[in-house]
């Protein structure tokens, strides 16, 4: 997860990008905002900008962040689904209650986040647990990936809170 970027206050001469990127969900309510796509050599700071917006993101306002890096990312198509919905189940549950810890764990399995889940009557949350594990023990790859990469949409229709994606080391 994105905690391990550099403090706020030694992240310099970037305000402007930030801004921008912060500001992406108030455009896309008004038709003027959409994808971006951030380009650049290595070490140009494309990973600390977004570490950088996830961390603004997740402390002020109802913007959820979800960031996934495809770094770690295991190309066979199962374990992605898996890798990227479990990411952001937990991302989007440690957002709500605002406990860093929730997205950090990634070891701890869904059963056991369904208490916090449900006091937070995020039901719809545990519907698309519930739906996504249902094509995984069908050993059904193409639904699992469609469940995974749907899930921050669905998450921004049941909330009505907009769901900044950001892939990173795509």
């Amino acid at each position: 997860m994105p905690f391990n970027a550099i403090p706020a206050e030694d992240f310099f001469n970037r305000e402007n990008e930030l801004h921008y990127l912060k500001g992406l969900s108030e455009l896309k309510k008004n038709a003027l905002g959409g994808d971006v796509f951030l380009e650049g050599a290595r070490g140009m700071g494309k990973t600390e900008l977004l570490k950088q917006l996830y961390r603004l993101l997740y402390w002020e306002g109802d913007v959820v962040p979800f960031y996934y890096s495809f770094k770690t990312a295991n190309l066979k198509g199962a374990y992605f689904a898996k890798d990227y919905f479990a990411g952001f189940v937990r991302q989007y549950l440690s957002f709500a209650k605002k406990e860093p810890s929730i997205a950090q764990s990634a070891a701890e399995p869904f059963e056991r986040l369904m208490p916090a889940i449900s006091s937070l009557g995020l039901y719809w949350l545990i519907d698309c647990i519930e739906d996504f594990q249902t094509h995984v023990n069908k050993n059904d790859f193409y639904w699992q990936i469609v469940a995974a990469i749907s899930a921050p949409v669905i998450a921004a229709q049941k909330s009505e809170n907009p769901v900044i994606v950001m892939l990173d080391d795509f």
